[in-house]
């Protein structure tokens, strides 16, 4: 069997766990029920696939895969199916926690900048305009703001942005470096 590579993440909507595990030198993603010693190979990916994170309402699998410039977010139902590509030239993604929506990095504007798009991968929009660098996107629980980290004022910072965009505000002021 392959060995898990990374940190399993648990559906929110049953008893079942994601990972990426090597097959073959390429990091693909699988599911497992909790107690089972049977796991089920959700992806068929020519390049490794990582890290996988579940839809709200646990259907479906989303994870990136590529290295840039040709990275991408492609998402796959559980229940088998082909995998569809929902945006490029990704360097990470948070689902929001009702599931609908996607915050992702982009490099395709210059520099990495965070965009908010919906989960089937319609609707793409940038949140705000920046100098920085703004990356790691994290949706706060309520699913109305995000929080990223931006070098922004000169050093990493965590910064928040409501998910209809506007200016961002610092919120770590402690240290030189918060990520």
């Amino acid at each position: 069997e392959a060995r898990i590579q990374m940190a399993p993440r648990w559906s929110p909507q049953s008893d079942r766990i994601a990972y990426v595990a090597d097959v073959d030198g390429v990091l693909q993603v699988f599911t497992r029920s909790v107690g089972s010693s049977t796991p089920t190979q959700i992806t068929h990916e020519p390049e490794s696939a990582l890290p996988p994170f579940w839809s709200a309402d646990g259907s479906r699998i989303y994870y990136r895969t590529g290295v840039m410039p040709v990275s991408r977010i492609r998402s796959v139902a559980v229940a088998g199916g082909a995998a569809e590509t929902l945006v490029e030239r990704v360097i990470q993604a948070a689902l929001s926690p009702d599931g609908k929506q996607l915050a992702v990095v982009l490099t395709v504007d210059g520099g990495s900048q965070i965009y908010l798009l919906n989960a089937d991968g319609s609707n793409r929009r940038r949140l705000m305009t920046s100098s920085g660098i703004d990356t790691e996107p994290n949706f706060a629980p309520d699913g109305q703001s995000i929080y990223f980290t931006s070098d922004r004022g000169g050093s990493p910072q965590i910064y928040r942005v409501g998910v209809g965009g506007g200016e961002a505000t610092r919120i770590t002021f402690e240290g030189n470096y918060n990520v």
